[in-house]
């Protein structure tokens, strides 16, 4: 019977300790170019957020939804990178790690008239975010996101001024995981090799899973570590994507390169790191998406 107890017991101390992994992250009332006007900036916030929150990789809080943070009209009037100490103490208080603020630069859709006489409009978006570090008040990274101005950019011009700003917004998910890909990446190993041909492994299992955000297609370097003259030294040695994430902290993924090298680090007992990075952007897709 006490055999039974104390099985319990831990077994309840265990599951009561599983939580999320995932960062907490506040997002700011965004500043903007005047000329916007309160509505577009607005309808701009809002995709940003959704595209944060379609990640899965953060815990996405908005500063309005908190009756101590809901200061829009004071918030909106100043610089974007300023922040109070007393706010960051709030913000702490409820358990968020990180702050993303936001300025709004450009929003709006050129009008453009062909020799025929058509109309067209294309869609134009230039916004800065940042992300702070809740504990320390400091920058902990910065980014600049401009889209309309690209070489293929068909997919930003519209019939109407509506339908440009409503297609150039459709860039923002893609940023969105782009950012949180770059700015929260997560690290984990690779537990054990699932499949191997002719000598390379074609599948391996990872340490990370639904407590992290992972998603099916999720992509992974993956780096080698060795100890130089009492330093680590990473080294890329290949890549993965997740094909299925099958538990809390376990998923399934496909080896997209260095089947070899994986193979030979994981047989020899190499401690191994596996990171989310950012993914290079295929110019030959984006022609693709376009025509």
């Amino acid at each position: 019977m006490k055999k039974v107890l104390l099985t319990l017991l831990v077994f309840f101390a265990v599951a009561t300790t599983v939580k999320s992994q995932k960062d907490v992250v506040f997002v700011e009332y965004f500043t903007y170019t005047k000329s916007i006007g309160s509505s577009y900036a607005q309808s701009f916030r809002d995709k940003v957020i959704a595209g944060l929150i379609a990640t899965d990789r953060i815990v996405v809080k908005d500063v309005s939804s908190e009756t101590a943070l809901k200061d829009e009209g004071a918030r909106q009037t100043q610089d974007a990178s300023t922040v109070s100490e007393e706010r960051l103490v709030t913000m702490k208080s409820l358990n968020a790690q990180y702050l993303i603020q936001g300025h709004l630069t450009n929003f709006h859709a050129n009008k453009n008239v062909d020799k025929e006489g058509d109309v067209t409009y294309r869609g134009v978006l230039t916004y800065s975010l940042k992300v702070i570090d809740i504990a320390t008040g400091t920058l902990k990274g910065t980014e600049v996101y401009t889209h309309g101005d690209e070489l293929f950019s068909l997919n930003t011009v519209g019939s109407s001024e509506e339908n440009a700003i409503a297609s150039i917004m459709n860039f923002i998910k893609g940023d969105m995981a782009k950012f949180v890909n770059k700015h929260f990446p997560i690290e984990g190993t690779i537990l054990e090799i699932n499949a191997e041909k002719k000598g390379e492994a074609t599948e391996v299992y990872i340490s990370l899973g639904s407590l992290n955000g992972l998603q099916k297609g999720q992509d992974f370097k993956v780096f080698a570590v060795r100890e130089i003259a009492g330093r680590k030294s990473q080294k890329e040695i290949g890549a993965l994507k997740v094909i299925a994430v099958e538990g809390d902290d376990i998923s399934l993924c496909k080896v997209i390169k260095g089947g070899i090298e994986i193979k030979a680090a994981v047989g020899e007992g190499q401690e191994i790191i596996i990171r989310t990075g950012e993914k290079r952007e295929n110019i030959f897709k984006k022609i693709d998406s376009v025509i």
